[in-house]
């Protein structure tokens, strides 16, 4: 049996959602001085990148529709923590060894990642993933 804990390398962006995607970038960038990374407002996975140092936002709309790449749909407003893996494979077998709840039955392939999710106890989403870039530890470094 692996060991735990599971190999974090990095903290990747965290995800919210808002309501309305202007007011909430006005906010970041003006107020916390985020800038804007990448802005896919158009199609089906609405989320706008928002990057400040080594910190990234993830801004996510509640009302996404099904085309959102998550196994069940997300709860308004539970934040969602993204980090990074070596081996998503190993990493998931290792949680699903030592008893810890995985969504889904396979890791989900992304253009730009493996993914998996867990829970923490007070039911937070905290998405764990590979980057298919290999030099990516966090998703803000795709855009820069």
């Amino acid at each position: 049996m692996a060991e735990l804990p599971l190999p974090v390398v990095a903290f990747s962006h965290v995800g919210i959602s808002v309501t309305d995607f202007d007011r909430a970038i006005d906010f970041y960038t003006r107020v916390l001085g985020f800038r804007v990374v990448a802005d896919a407002r158009a199609g089906g996975n609405p989320r706008v990148l928002l990057a400040v140092d080594d910190v990234t936002l993830e801004l996510l709309t509640p009302d996404a529709g099904p085309e959102v790449m998550v196994p069940e749909p997300t709860t308004f407003p539970k934040p969602k923590l993204a980090l990074t893996v070596p081996d998503a494979a190993a990493a998931r077998a290792t949680a699903h060894e030592h008893g810890v709840e995985v969504w889904g039955d396979e890791l989900f392939d992304t253009p730009v990642s493996l993914v998996f999710w867990i829970r923490d106890p007070d039911g937070t989403t905290i998405q764990l993933h590979q980057f298919k870039d290999a030099g990516a530890r966090r998703v803000a470094d795709l855009f820069e």
